[in-house]
């Protein structure tokens, strides 16, 4: 056994006598604030509790989830996950779209992982949580002693690159999970300018796919942030996209006035945001308030095709216009092609993207 070992299986044996005598806050307290080997007895030493310490842990991670609790209630996931799904924990330790061995030999011999760690569903989160905020540099990345043989690849590109790949695959995945902590982890993942360029546009974006007014403030914060890198300011209008409220169409809207850039990213999120299948998924409890928002989205659109310098690439639009595909757009874009007081350019502009919208209302049976 290495001395690092060792270290470890004493350190946790000594937090175990202390956690065992019902000191499970500073157990967490610990796992916390301690890193590396530490960080490592300090959760096997609350892990080791096992089913005892289920229930409490349990009610822990059911609560309220705010910037203050959320470093203790991160260390009660982690450990919670350790106890229930064991098995996970040997499946995270590889991650086959980051194993040279494996995507070495795909067509595209890239490192990408995103699909494989969300398909791990809700039992994973703990796992991604601990690999994101305590043991991302422990993970095996290739060397070039693991280096697949008759690889001729540069280990330390290839290791690179691995590390990009799990870092934003970890926050996509934790998006998509929904997890309460997926919050805290996209905001600060988006604002850490130390961290790669991939992962902050994912948890950008990933913020939008938590649909919520308390994401879409942070969205606003961050395309308001005349520091902020332009790339994340622009991935925080495409997640404002994924967030079907009144406020995120608005905001959306509001962008349309600004950068060449920033209107092309709004035309594609206001298409997005409209989305007759993306909303026809959100069931029929919200059919009304769809509709009424598709409406305005597609409206915004139209607007444009009718100025004279729609400003954005003229695929972009008519493909966000045949992506919400409202009705009342068919009678709009009608009335500008039509219209003699508009330019040549936007009446042919009108005519184009009426096609493309009765194609896709005709492939909805309308």
């Amino acid at each position: 056994m290495k001395i690092t070992h060792l270290v470890t299986a004493f350190t946790a044996l000594a937090l175990l006598g202390s956690v065992e005598a019902g000191d499970l806050e500073s157990g967490l307290a610990q796992m916390v604030s301690a890193k590396g080997d530490a960080y490592v007895a300090a959760r096997d030493a609350v892990v080791a509790m096992g089913d005892a310490a289920r229930p409490t842990l349990e009610a822990k991670v059911k609560g309220a989830w705010t910037e203050e609790s959320f470093p203790t209630l991160a260390a009660a996931t982690i450990a919670l996950a350790r106890i229930e799904h064991p098995d996970l924990a040997k499946r995270l330790d590889r991650v086959e779209g980051v194993d040279a061995s494996s995507y070495l030999r795909r067509r595209r011999p890239e490192p990408e992982c995103g699909r494989e760690l969300k398909q791990l569903g809700a039992d994973a989160v703990g796992f991604l949580l601990e690999r994101h905020l305590k043991t991302f540099d422990r993970y095996a990345f290739t060397t070039a002693e693991s280096l697949p043989k008759g690889s001729t690849a540069d280990p330390e590109k290839l290791a690179s690159e691995e590390r990009i790949a799990l870092r934003q695959a970890i926050v996509y995945a934790l998006a998509e999970s929904h997890h309460p902590s997926a919050f805290f982890v996209c905001r600060a993942v988006a604002r850490d300018a130390n961290e790669v360029e991939p992962a902050r546009l994912r948890a950008a974006e990933g913020l939008g796919t938590q649909g919520t007014d308390e994401a879409l403030a942070e969205l606003v914060s961050l395309q308001d942030d005349a520091s902020m890198l332009g790339s994340v300011k622009l991935a925080a209008i495409r997640g404002a996209g994924r967030i079907p409220t009144a406020g995120a169409l608005a905001f959306l809207q509001g962008r349309l006035a600004g950068s060449s850039d920033e209107r092309r990213a709004a035309v594609t999120a206001i298409g997005a945001f409209g989305s007759y299948l993306g909303w026809q998924a959100r069931g029929a409890a919200l059919a009304k308030t769809g509709d009424e928002l598709r409406a305005s989205a597609s409206a915004a659109l139209v607007a444009i095709v009718r100025s004279a310098e729609p400003g954005v690439t003229e695929e972009v639009l008519l493909q966000a216009l045949a992506t919400i595909a409202h009705p009342s757009s068919r009678d709009a874009l009608a009335k500008a092609k039509a219209d003699e007081s508009l330019t040549p350019a936007a009446r042919s502009l009108a005519s184009r993207a009426l096609e493309r919208v009765d194609m896709s209302l005709e492939r909805q049976g309308k």
